[in-house]
């Protein structure tokens, strides 16, 4: 119970110092639009995006087999 009532009061107090801050539904983000500015802005994202691309380029790169190569050992 108690750790209740110091959680509204904590909320309550976070929000009531706001100091009259008001948000219209134009300055709100949506989840979608939060994901793209991610996708979008995040540097881990954008270089494991240019690591793949650069894996896709390499392996066009190499479309023939090896030469077969045969080992004849003989022992004594």
């Amino acid at each position: 119970m108690k750790k209740t009532v110091v959680h509204f009061i904590g909320v309550f107090l976070v929000l009531s110092s706001g100091g009259g801050i008001v948000l219209s539904a134009e300055d709100t983000l949506s989840l979608r639009e939060a994901t793209e500015e991610a996708l979008k802005n995040n540097p881990e994202i954008q270089a494991a995006r240019r690591k793949v691309e650069s894996v896709q380029a390499r392996a066009g790169q190499s479309t023939y087999l090896e030469d077969p190569e045969f080992t004849l050992q003989a022992w004594g």
